[in-house]
């Protein structure tokens, strides 16, 4: 219909008139305002074909339809491990509406996701650290998810060194009875000493996740032993296993001295672990050591202080939901469950993750 109207116009106009008229104008205002028409209806059904074909390829044909995903571990470089081994942790997912699909199993496959669904994947477990994948996307009927872990250290697998107030080693204890690891060196009445403790992994292709660091006190002649390295922050208290738990040191006549429970409790201020891999070390971390008002710490005067260094990892905490620290968030709140097992209700001295020093 345009174009026999067109026609018609120009049949109404004498050519010799028209090129009169519009020769210096160029083409008539009717076949420009038909070519521009052209252009726009052009651009907008281009659009349209770009936009729908977008919304094909970023929403699958099958989306809803029945899946099933897999999630793998692997050790491998990224923990200093030659080998990329397959390995198998305990596993717990959540959906993208916050619903746990897999709870703390070691199954590595679950069909109760559909095409479409975002998942949360989180390893779990004593055996491995894993890097959790969150948002992964199922985006077809058999999806995959690979995720980085390290192989958790054995006690043994550490060593923890301390320092005195100029960072030099401090003198190891010859432990006739004394179960103490250092003497202290010496310390006065109303005195803040400094010291330093420092934690290495020395065992290839295993991983240490530093996360939480408590101090204890033992003995009438000291006040406090408080961390006060850049970095580390006190939490508001200290995990009921801990603070209840009694501690016992024995000097040379072997009397033995207990207290009860650590004092504080530390984590890295940044809310980030301290993933120590083979020979690697936390540094020289800074304490300081208080001593009595009044009385001057003496040898065999039964005054002993020091600290222990847990990892931090994932685990299911009472309320069934991913939680990451060093100590299980439940009714006993015990470090020992959650990575490594330190057990440090019994192994706050020895010099792999516990340390004891007695002031002298």
């Amino acid at each position: 219909m345009e174009k026999k109207a067109l026609a018609k116009q120009n049949e109404e106009i004498p050519m010799g008139r028209k090129n009169r008229r519009y020769s210096r104008r160029g083409m008539h205002p009717l076949w420009i305002v038909a070519i521009l028409a052209v252009v726009v209806v052009g651009l907008v059904v281009g659009l349209q074909s770009f936009s729908v074909t977008n919304i094909v390829k970023q929403t699958p044909q099958n989306q809803g339809d029945a899946a099933t995903l897999t999630y793998n571990s692997f050790t491998g470089s990224w923990g200093k491990e030659g080998t990329e081994t397959e390995v198998y942790p305990t596993y717990t997912l959540f959906n993208e509406d916050g619903v746990k699909i897999v709870n703390d199993a070691v199954s590595n496959t679950t069909t109760d996701v559909v095409v479409g669904s975002v998942v949360d994947i989180y390893g779990t477990g004593a055996s491995y650290y894993v890097t959790p994948v969150l948002g992964h996307v199922v985006s077809a009927e058999k999806s995959t998810a690979n995720l980085d872990a390290y192989t958790i250290a054995a006690t043994t697998d550490l060593v923890i060194t301390a320092y005195d107030t100029n960072e030099d080693g401090l003198t190891a204890d010859d432990h006739a009875n004394n179960t103490a690891d250092y003497n202290g060196g010496d310390v006065s009445a109303a005195d803040n000493e400094n010291y330093y403790l420092k934690l290495e992994l020395n065992q290839i292709n295993k991983a240490f996740q530093l996360y939480g660091i408590c101090t204890y006190v033992l003995g009438d002649e000291l006040e406090d032993f408080e961390l006060v390295a850049d970095g580390w922050e006190e939490t508001e208290s200290v995990p009921d296993k801990l603070k209840n738990q009694k501690l016992n040191l024995s000097d040379d006549t072997n009397t033995a001295t207990s207290e009860k429970g650590f004092k504080h409790c530390y984590v890295p201020s940044d809310g980030e672990p301290i993933l120590l891999l083979e020979n690697e070390d936390t540094g020289k971390l800074k304490f300081v050591l208080d001593s009595d008002d009044t009385t001057q710490p003496t040898a065999n005067g039964d005054s002993y202080f020091g600290a222990v260094f847990m990892d931090g990892s994932y685990s299911v905490d009472k309320d069934g939901n991913v939680e990451f620290s060093f100590y299980m968030d439940d009714d006993t709140e015990d470090p020992g469950t959650v990575g490594l097992d330190e057990n440090p209700e019994a192994a706050w001295f020895g010099l792999d993750v516990g340390v004891a020093i007695e002031a002298q």
